[in-house]
C-alpha cells in the first residue's frame, strides 16, 4: 500500500499543471476525478486545444515552486506537508492526436537516514543536511529532513534534494539520551545525487555516527496517466 508520506498514485482532486514545452507562459491545470479515473481542465479556460505531434510538460504539484528547506513542516494539517510540496514529479509527452499521456517521474533526489542505536534510549530531535546547492542550484541555507521515526532503537528521516553532483555536505543528527543533547556530524564529499534516485545512508549509533553502508536505489516510477478533453 501507499505510505501517507510518499506520492505512489494520484488522488482524487489532485490537480497537475500543463504547458507546451514550445511557448512558456500558458499554464493549463486539471483536476483528477478519481471515480471516474479522468482529468479534466479546472476551469473552461484551462482546456487545451491541440492537434497531434505536439510536446506538453507536466507537473505536480501543480502549485510547485522549490523544494522547502524545512520538510519536518506540517502543511494544511497534513504532518508530511512539506515534504509532498518539495517532491515535484514532472513529464513530457508529444501528444498523439487529441489524446496526452504521461508518465511521471520525481524531478529531483532523495536521501533516506537509517540510525541503528545499541540500545532504545535514544530520542531524534532533528536531522539536518548542511552544504551549498541543496534546495536549488545556488542555496546555502541547510535541509531539515522529515523524522519518520525518532524513538526506539532505529530513527529513520527522509528529505527531497536538489539533484546534481555536491563537492561537499554535512549529514548533522541531533539527539537526545538521558536529558543530555548531542550533535553528530558525517561528512559527504562529491556526492553525485540523480533525480529520480534515493540514496539511503545506513548508521550505526552510540555516541557517534559509523556509516555502515549506501543504498542507491529508484524512486518508484509513476504508471501513465491520460489527460482526457484534449481537443
Amino acid at each position: 500500500g501507499a505510505v501517507a508520506y510518499e506520492k505512489s498514485s494520484f488522488e482524487n482532486d489532485d490537480q497537475i499543471k500543463i504547458n507546451l514545452t514550445s511557448a512558456a507562459g500558458t499554464d493549463y491545470k486539471y483536476k483528477y476525478n478519481s471515480a471516474e479515473d479522468k482529468w479534466s481542465p479546472v476551469t473552461t479556460t484551462d482546456t487545451i486545444k491541440v492537434t497531434g505531434n505536439t510536446e506538453f510538460k507536466a507537473t505536480y504539484p501543480a502549485d510547485f515552486i522549490s523544494i522547502v528547506a524545512d520538510q519536518s513542516q506540517a502543511v494544511e494539517g497534513n504532518s508530511y506537508g512539506s515534504y509532498l510540496k518539495s517532491n515535484q514529479l514532472i513529464a513530457t509527452k508529444t501528444s498523439d492526436a487529441n489524446l496526452i499521456s504521461f508518465m511521471f517521474s520525481p524531478a529531483n533526489a532523495k536521501i533516506t537516514l537509517v540510525i541503528t542505536y545499541d540500545d532504545g534510549t535514544h530520542t531524534g530531535n532533528s536531522a539536518k543536511l548542511t552544504g551549498s546547492n541543496l534546495i536549488n542550484s545556488s542555496s546555502s541555507e541547510a535541509l531539515t529532513l522529515l523524522p519518520l521515526t525518532k524513538s526506539g532503537q532505529t530513527h529513520t528521516y527522509v528529505g527531497i534534494v536538489y539533484p546534481g553532483t555536491k563537492s561537499e555536505y554535512y549529514i548533522v543528527v541531533n539527539e537526545t539520551k538521558d536529558s543530555a543533547t548531542s550533535e553528530h556530524k558525517h561528512k559527504v564529499v562529491n556526492q553525485e545525487l540523480k533525480a529520480g534516485y534515493n540514496y539511503t545512508y545506513n548508521f550505526s549509533s552510540n555516541n557517534n555516527l559509523i556509516l555502515n553502508q549506501v543504498t542507491v536505489t529508484p524512486f518508484n516510477k509513476q504508471t501513465e496517466t491520460e489527460v482526457n478533453d484534449a481537443t
